[in-house]
């Protein structure tokens, strides 16, 4: 099985993405801290949901490692190891 991935401009700016949806497994929607809107990011599903693109996941990029929520405090114990694993 061979894995590829291709990366397309903003649904928003051209059509590519929804063009090639239906050629492709499926899309990953990257989502760019304090930079997407969520109106942008609504209008980007309703886009992709009206092809019938299959959304494999999101991405969150540009995050900063120090912000940290009350999740990412349990990831980081151990607390979820029971669930996903022992941290390496």
């Amino acid at each position: 099985m061979t894995t590829s991935f291709w990366i397309y401009p903003p649904v928003m700016a051209v059509a590519d993405a929804l063009v090639v949806s239906h050629m492709v497994d499926g899309l990953f929607v990257i989502v760019r801290k304090d930079r997407t809107t969520r109106s942008a990011l609504a209008e980007t599903m309703r886009q992709l949901e009206l092809v019938d693109a299959r959304i494999l996941g999101f991405v969150f990029n540009a995050a900063s490692e120090s912000e940290h929520g009350y999740y990412s405090k349990k990831y980081k114990k151990g607390y979820y190891a029971g669930y996903y694993g022992k941290d390496r």
